[in-house]
Formats: structure tokens, C-alpha cells, sequence
């Protein structure tokens, strides 16, 4: 089973929209976890960002 890559960004374009084109252009198993740009981060968003900010590309437990 291969692992899965976790993208967090805002809903919307912005710096993340590249990294969303690289991940569907090399069929890479992932997933587009969207936050609303009306509101806050998560706490368990916040949780694992190691600088405060997004865009967060999670691998295998690392980021």
C-alpha cells in the first residue's frame, strides 16, 4: 500500500495552487484538505505546523 501525501491550504489559489498541480500532475495519491479563508486555523491544524503558517505538505508522518 503506498502512502498518502496530506496538502493543507486555503480554499482558494494562492502559494498552494502550484504544489495542488504538481501532486495531480505526477498522479500521486493525496489528499486536499481545504480550509475556509473566512475563518481561522484549526487547532489540529495548528497543532502540527512547525512555523505557524500554511501550506503544510504532510508525508509518512513528516512534514
Amino acid at each position: 500500500m503506498s502512502q498518502e501525501y496530506i496538502f493543507t491550504y486555503y480554499d482558494g489559489r494562492g502559494m498552494g495552487e502550484p504544489a495542488r498541480f504538481i501532486l495531480s500532475y505526477s498522479k500521486a495519491d493525496w489528499k486536499d484538505n481545504r480550509i475556509s479563508a473566512q475563518s481561522s486555523l484549526p487547532a489540529e491544524v495548528k497543532a502540527r505546523l512547525r512555523f505557524g503558517q500554511v501550506p503544510l505538505l504532510e508525508f509518512d508522518g513528516k512534514r
